[in-house]
């Protein structure tokens, strides 16, 4: 154990993109900018994979079901 590589009596850390307190957990900045960022999907495979990518979080995005259900249906339809 590295003496520099630890860290004691802090109130949160980010750790693989989320960011952990005492109290909850929450998406880091790095990946949410990652998900406004996220260009617009032009094709099948490309909606599916941000549906894949936030779907993943979708415990951290309100009404996420209600907002997937639009996105979801347009997998369904030829594009």
């Amino acid at each position: 154990m590295k003496l520099s590589k630890c860290s004691f009596d802090i109130q949160s850390v980010e750790y693989l993109g989320y960011i952990i307190s005492t109290i909850s957990v929450a998406v880091g900045p790095s990946k949410l900018q990652a998900m406004v960022e996220w260009p617009s999907p032009r094709f099948l495979s490309a909606l599916q994979g941000f549906l894949g990518f936030t779907g993943y979080d979708r415990c951290f995005i309100r009404y996420y079901a209600m907002k997937g259900v639009d996105r979801s249906e347009n997998t369904m339809e030829a594009w």
